[in-house]
């Protein structure tokens, strides 16, 4: 009976891990598919698509994730990348305004380049996540 309960406990910490990793790389994609809405604002007037309704976006699930079974051991990890996406979504929101109300090519010029920026950083802290979630995590 105890060896059945420790295989069991290992597969739910083994799910609950996986679900943290797909929910970083989700977040990864959607840093990307910002940068192109951002990108094609800018340069083409393209309208970028709202997310769907119902999907819950990755970084509350991170969140969620990480407060509800991994705590200290990520949360240090998480926050700075954390920091790093909302920074990059600020200047995504900014880059999609200045899209939206200004003709001014130079001012379009810094907010994509504000944009790439945010997002390079955005994304280079969602890899040391992802990375720290394969060494890092205690079982």
């Amino acid at each position: 009976m105890s060896h059945e309960a420790d295989r069991e406990l290992k597969e739910r910490a083994r799910s609950r891990l996986e679900r943290l990793y797909l929910a970083t790389l989700h977040l990864r994609r959607d840093v990307n598919l910002q940068l192109a809405n951002a990108t094609f604002a800018l340069k083409r007037g393209i309208s970028p698509e709202g997310r769907p309704a119902r999907e819950v976006p990755p970084l509350f699930e991170l969140e969620m994730l990480v407060e509800l079974y991994f705590g200290e051991s990520l949360r240090d990890g998480f926050a700075g990348m954390l920091a790093a996406a909302e920074d990059h979504v600020n200047a995504y929101l900014a880059a999609v305004k200045i899209a939206q109300n200004s003709d001014d090519a130079e001012e379009r010029s810094e907010a994509l380049a504000n944009a790439r920026e945010k997002a390079s950083i955005a994304n280079a802290r969602i890899d040391e996540f992802a990375t720290s979630l394969k060494v890092g995590v205690p079982f």
